[in-house]
């Protein structure tokens, strides 16, 4: 079985992640967007296969490995015509069936395997550019907005600001000019659009249970919602290969009573500006955002960052006070593959800031985020077989992709409607793996 090819390319975050509750205001948040108008009709995608799983988070809940594809990958270099973020990229959209409806989501997590049911991943020459499952029958509002001002440096903070081409790095450190280009970057608005699951290369999972605290809170898919993807995978390997989008999730059916709804939302460093820039090449530098406003009192909980090859860590700072560093942890076996003779180790996970944080209107957010190309190399570029962001934008004279300086957090409004009916059993949080940065 085959999927769609893609029509709509999204960023993700994470994804890591970085997420996208709803598509905000192309005057506020500037980001790499839906690559052209979202088409009438997006094929139905029938799952391959479904597996039940026994709950980890809630007594009630249900736990499912759900797998899409087969999907096709074309050989590295490749000649394509196809609308792609990577220029060795494939890429394939749809609306995918056999996931819960009438239902609240706990935890999703995405990941590309073969038919044995094996891990695909740079050690096996598959690159996950982005898996992004988005709810088009929900719009929820982006509690953050920003402003183009520059902000006087943190306290005990070396940082450079986010100020075009008064910043450091690359080309003057001025962040790429992608979003002009409208084959891949154009600033489009499409309402009624919720990220709920995604993921890049680091196979980040989104977790929407507060495993901190007293919150209950999920991501809520009504019976009426339609649930999409929209995904692009790069293949290393001179022979096709072919993958399955595979998605293990936990929900709960119905609305327990007492639930918040949850959303996923993003910070970026470049505040307004959009997302990419190239950091300097020959030392460790932080770039520091412009000033973010709180539109809605809230919660803000289990955040991770979103950085690209040769990133080292992404902070959050509250009203000038350091609440989140998420770091990134790089290689291991799934992560790690001999170029044409030299060792690339990627992004596989990053540390997570488990405790909620309450935020009123009108609160000040900065993101901070810093890179070592030294330590850590940036994504290879296409003279090694595999193609970045070059041929979109600015050309980094470090040899690799551009950069990337996200925080992807989950945010529960305090004015969102809580559920009003069925179980409201308490579930027993289990303790996260990933460590807490504060």
């Amino acid at each position: 079985m085959g999927l769609s090819k893609s029509w709509l390319t999204v960023l993700l975050l994470g994804q890591g992640i970085a997420g996208l509750p709803a598509l905000p205001d192309s005057d506020r948040l500037g980001r790499r967007q839906l690559a052209v108008p979202l088409p009438q009709g997006l094929n139905p995608i029938q799952p391959a296969t479904i597996e039940k799983l026994a709950p980890l988070l809630y007594p009630i809940a249900e736990r499912e490995i759900v797998r899409y594809g087969p999907l096709k990958l074309r050989p590295a270099g490749a000649a394509h015509t196809d609308a792609t973020l990577d220029p060795n990229g494939s890429a394939f959209s749809g609306v995918l069936e056999g996931l819960c409806k009438n239902c609240i989501i706990l935890f999703g997590s995405t990941d590309l395997t073969y038919e044995n049911g094996s891990h695909a991943d740079i050690a096996t020459g598959v690159y996950n550019h982005h898996v992004f499952i988005g709810n088009m029958g929900k719009t929820t509002p982006n509690p953050f907005n920003c402003s183009t001002e520059n902000l006087p440096p943190l306290p005990g903070a070396s940082t450079t600001p986010a100020a075009g081409s008064e910043a450091g790095g690359h080309s003057n450190g001025s962040e790429s000019n992608m979003d002009s280009h409208s084959h891949s970057h154009s600033k489009r608005q499409f309402a009624g659009l919720t990220q709920i699951m995604g993921s890049g290369d680091d196979g980040t999972p989104i977790d929407y249970f507060v495993r901190k605290g007293n919150l209950k809170a999920g991501s809520y898919v009504s019976p009426t919602d339609r649930i999409i993807h929209s995904s692009e995978f790069v293949n290393y390997r001179k022979e096709e290969q072919s993958v399955y989008i595979t998605i293990q999730y936990e929900y709960v059916p119905g609305r327990p009573e007492g639930y918040k709804d949850a959303s996923m939302t993003s910070v970026s460093v470049l505040g307004c500006r959009g997302v990419a820039y190239y950091p300097p090449a020959n030392k460790s530098t932080t770039m520091l955002s412009p000033s973010y406003t709180v539109t809605r009192a809230g919660t803000l909980y289990n955040m991770h960052a979103h950085l690209h090859d040769g990133g080292v860590d992404v902070s959050l700072y509250v009203n000038r006070m350091l609440v989140c560093t998420s770091t990134a942890l790089y290689g291991g076996e799934s992560g790690t593959l001999v170029l044409e003779g030299s060792e690339w180790r990627t992004i596989q996970n990053y540390t997570k800031c488990l405790d909620p944080v309450s935020v009123k209107k009108g609160d000040e957010v900065i993101v901070a985020a810093t890179y070592d190309l030294i330590k850590h190399k940036l994504r290879p570029m296409a003279s090694m077989g595999h193609g970045d962001h070059s041929s979109e934008g600015m050309v980094s004279d470090a040899g690799g992709a551009e950069a990337m300086g996200m925080l992807a957090i989950i945010f529960a409004a305090d004015d969102s409607l809580p559920a009003a009916n069925t179980s409201s059993t308490v579930m027993n949080a289990t303790t996260g793996a990933n460590a807490i940065r504060s």
